[in-house]
């Protein structure tokens, strides 16, 4: 997911995210990664720290839910008697919709949840406020969900409108039990002072607040509950936190967090924690509850007394210590429980006061039909939930295979994948005799030097291939070591690599047999030879009779091509007229800038009856000269140029590609150099190029890069078949940039603090946006797309292309800050200083730029800005 994200794949992260948790939106807002991910993250052991995933993932959904685009099932699911069974599913939280989605992905049609509320989403709707999840991403979830035409009954509670056996003898062939606690803990102290009118439990407090400020859960909204003064919670655990941080957004003025173990034991999790010390919660700590004092039925006082640790870690009374701490509120937030035992035929587990069940699959001890999960299964987060529905899925899954008759999956589960209608989009593409299925193939090099490798390709997705170049035997080279360097996280190599280490008898061995296994795929093989044109014409005849699709003439690797003195256009010429004479098949030159002017190359490849062209190559280069006067990669102490590839190739790749279409419109252009994403490749691609080669991009991700290409691709196509998308500049929605508030720190946190604050009890209900945003997740119908076939995007930027000299000099611009996106860094102030006009200032209260009128529009702010929050604009008119 982060790989996408880091290329701006906005849609390709979210499909990882929802197939691997169909709540991702919600566990990415409410989930303790501290301990649950970033312990175990790499980034760990570097000066980078773990990855936020959890910032990642909210942003990743929430992007996604502005695409408004539906979730469909994989229309290439055989239809089988199993996928007709009725399922019910009782309680509509996070582990029921887990284990409905992965059900409706895997093909069962006939799904039916009973939800005793009048609303969907569980405990994150019910008891979790607004602030810390907004019911927009709740309706979300639940209409993702309904897209794949899962049922749900509203009004219909466990015990009261229907049982487990009832659900068993109504015909339905599985039952999965996803409820959530519904009553909660008390202590003695409590229980004995009764009913008090200043005291709340968690679970009545946060449902109140939930139905006073969650729009378009509850038919009609609740008022917002009040308090005031000094508010104590009693308890330390995730919910516990949830309960102090609403509390100052009811009116609290000072808000006390009391618990009876240490501080290094809280039971909430360390992001939690420092939240609640943002907020200027005040903990008491080792503070175990004794009585209350209570005044005409209000609690003014409690007495705690004070707890001591062991050596063995258990905590203790520290008899003689207590300590009176006064109040105006006391909020309980002390766990639940499973309440009535409604259950039966499954048993609850007197241990954990959960339903008893196999932890390895969720199915209810004894009964084959019955799966649970979620808090009535001892689950104890949302993720873990979401975890114990998508387990129980498969499990259920294998269990009605067996039931009828279809033959069981293994144990081990396949998560079934997240599908839209943008994975229905084809990006294949004609061009002239050749028929890609998709545009993407790996170009010569590392990653096709056998047969294995772009069998592989092939069958991990990668529309095409050109072989390692290869040559007669008598020309072949042994490689050197080493041969390959560069900065790979920053996908930058140098090669002196030379052909295939394979000869020309495993070539002609091999390339008929990879055609009849993939004959869908374009084989394209790519040759060189030092003798003579007559050795050319053989050689290229013997590799024609193969079956191959094409031939890359190799001329202009940095250490292997020509280096004659004559006029290099006139070596392609010839030897192209040569080759083309003898086989009757695609044939290319593959050419690049170091060879001269790409432009004059590709007429006289054209001249010799080429068929497209193929570029570019490595550029000759040095990557880089150590302190000690060595440069790497040396053999032996001595070096060579080699050749650069790679991302710093891109802006060369693209002038000659635009060039060569230019110059030579019906030409076809198999484009190479510095594709390293999705944006990259769709660059390309309004340049001219037909189809695209991968190199060093693929040998730094490996071969599912073609994954992260192709979801790039067919979101870009379908994007333009539906004009709300049309007007995106790439995958992020303007609509949200411009929602998004500047970031605050230092003092102005404070203040933003406190004017949400003021606004939560000014205003029970939220904004309209938030009211807008649930009614588009509930009842605007999705929209429909036609897209765009890939033929249509290519060379889509050249009409615009001019002369330098036909410029407009008249068009005056102006750069303009996006102050949602700016994080003050000051750089581009400072290069305006330094290097440009002077025309920015920098506040270094608020650390906001300020771009002055006379702003020349040079650009160089833009091109420096590391997060790209300025732009540039048209100038405002002259006032006369």
């Amino acid at each position: 997911m982060m790989g996408h994200l880091s290329e701006g794949n906005w849609y390709a992260a979210a499909k990882v995210l929802f197939t691997h948790n169909p709540l991702g939106y919600t566990c990415g807002l409410l989930c303790p990664t501290n301990h649950a991910c970033r312990g175990a993250c790499t980034l760990n052991n570097s000066m980078l720290g773990a990855i936020n995933i959890n910032t990642c993932q909210a942003a990743t959904a929430e992007v996604f839910a502005h695409m408004n685009i539906p979730q469909i099932r994989n229309p290439a699911i055989p239809e089988t008697a199993n996928l007709n069974a009725k399922i019910a599913m009782v309680g509509c939280g996070p582990a029921s919709m887990s284990c409905a989605t992965y059900l409706a992905r895997l093909g069962y049609k006939n799904i039916t949840i009973m939800e005793k509320q009048p609303f969907a989403g569980g405990i994150p709707a019910i008891e979790i406020p607004q602030f810390r999840i907004p019911y927009q991403v709740t309706a979300f979830e639940v209409r993702m969900m309904q897209d794949l035409g899962v049922q749900i009954q509203y009004n219909q509670a466990l015990g009261r409108d229907f049982t487990l056996q009832a659900l068993k003898d109504q015909g339905f062939d599985a039952v999965f039990v996803g409820v959530g606690f519904p009553a909660a803990n008390s202590i003695p102290v409590f229980k004995k002072a009764g009913p008090l009118s200043n005291v709340w439990n968690s679970k009545d407090f946060l449902s109140a607040v939930a139905n006073a400020t969650k729009p378009g859960m509850m038919p009609a909204a609740t008022p917002l509950p009040r308090l005031d003064g000094h508010v104590l919670i009693v308890g330390a655990g995730d919910v516990a936190s949830d309960v102090c941080l609403t509390a100052f957004r009811c009116g609290a003025k000072k808000v006390t967090m009391c618990f009876r173990r240490g501080h290094v034991d809280m039971r909430c999790n360390e992001d939690e924690a420092e939240g609640l010390r943002r907020e200027k919660v005040e903990f008491i700590s080792c503070g175990s509850p004794k009585s209350l004092r209570v005044v005409d039925g209000k609690v003014t006082a409690l007495e705690v007394d004070v707890m001591n640790k062991e050596l063995d870690g258990k905590y203790v009374v520290d008899h003689g210590q207590n300590r009176w701490i006064e109040c105006d509120y006391i909020i309980t937030a002390l766990g639940s429980q499973i309440g009535a035992d409604v259950f039966a035929p499954a048993t609850i587990d007197q241990k954990t006061w959960s339903i008893a069940c196999n932890k390895e699959t969720m199915q209810c001890t004894g009964l084959d039909w019955c799966y649970t999960g979620g808090d009535c299964a001892g689950s104890a987060a949302i993720i873990e939930a979401v975890n114990d529905g998508k387990v129980a899925a498969w499990n259920m899954h294998r269990m009605l295979c067996q039931k009828f008759s279809i033959p069981t999956p293994p144990i081990c589960m396949q998560v079934p994948p997240f599908m839209t209608p943008v994975d229905l989009v084809s990006t294949g593409i004609q061009v002239g005799p050749l028929r890609f299925v998709n545009p993407f193939g790996l170009a010569s090099g590392p990653g096709t030097e056998n047969a294995i490798m772009i069998k592989r390709a092939f069958k991990a997705g990668w529309g095409w291939a050109v072989t390692k170049t290869f040559q007669p035997d008598k020309d072949m080279l042994p490689n050197l070591t080493p041969r390959i360097v560069g900065v790979g996280r920053a996908n930058e190599f140098q090669n002196i690599e030379l052909n295939s280490e394979r000869n020309m008898s495993y070539w002609l061995a091999e390339i008929p047999k990879i055609k009849k296994e993939y004959p869908d795929r374009v084989l394209i093989a790519a040759i060189h030879c030092k003798g003579t044109l007559d050795e050319w014409k053989d050689l290229a005849t013997r590799i024609a009779a193969t079956g191959v699709d094409g031939l890359q003439i190799n001329m202009g690797c940095p250490n292997l091509g020509e280096h004659a003195a004559r006029p290099f256009t006139d070596i392609v010429r010839e030897t192209l007229a040569a080759i083309t004479s003898v086989v009757h098949i695609p044939c290319m030159p593959k050419l690049g800038p170091h060879q001269g002017d790409v432009v004059a190359l590709a007429r006289a490849a054209r001249e010799g009856g080429a068929w497209g062209i193929s570029g570019i190559n490595t550029i000759p280069g040095v990557y880089r000269v150590n302190p000690d006067a060595s440069v790497w990669p040396s053999v032996g102490g001595v070096w060579a140029f080699g050749g650069v590839s790679g991302a710093q190739t891109k802006p060369f790749a693209l002038h000659a590609v635009a060039a060569i279409k230019a110059a030579l419109p019906d030409m076809p252009i198999l484009a190479c150099g510095g594709i390293q994403g999705p944006a990259s490749a769709l660059e390309f691609i309004h340049m001219g190029a037909g189809a695209l080669q991968i190199c060093s991009a693929e040998m730094q991700w490996g071969q599912g890069l073609v994954d992260t290409l192709q979801d790039g691709l067919r979101y870009h196509l379908y994007s333009q078949g539906r004009e709300d998308l049309r007007s995106w500049n790439g995958q992020y929605p303007p609509q949200l940039r411009a929602a998004r508030l500047p970031v605050k720190f230092g003092p102005f946190e404070a203040k933003q603090r406190a004017a949400e604050i003021e606004e939560c009890l000014h205003e029970a209900q939220p904004a309209h946006r938030a009211a807008e945003m649930v009614q588009r997740f509930t009842q605007t119908a999705r929209p429909v797309a036609t897209p765009v076939t890939l033929e249509h995007e290519v060379g889509r930027s050249l009409p615009q292309m001019r002369p330098f000299g036909d410029l407009d000099t008249a068009i005056k611009t102006i750069s303009e800050v996006d102050m949602t996106r700016c994080v003050g860094c000051g750089r581009c102030q400072m290069a305006c200083m330094d290097a440009g006009y002077a025309c920015i200032s920098f506040d270094r209260t608020t650390r906001q730029p300020k771009i002055s009128p006379a702003c020349k529009g040079c650009g160089l702010c833009v091109a420096v800005c590391p997060v790209h929050c300025i732009s540039t604009v048209p100038a405002p008119a002259k006032k006369n």
